[in-house]
């Protein structure tokens, strides 16, 4: 009885973290925009990824 109570307990808990982090990615763009300074490095990296893997 324990170790059926324990799995569901493990199975909710990885089933919140699984949320927590589509919600983290969902809010990412959400949270670049509230700081400008970071949207402009995020924006320079995309560019830096792009010409490496362009001339990679």
């Amino acid at each position: 009885m324990k170790k059926q109570q324990k799995a569901k307990l493990t199975k909710r808990r990885i089933r919140d973290l699984y949320e927590l982090i589509i919600a983290i990615i969902l809010d990412i763009p959400l949270l670049l925009r509230m700081i400008p300074g970071l949207g402009l490095l995020h924006n320079e990296w995309l560019q830096f990824f792009s010409q490496i893997s362009l001339t990679g």
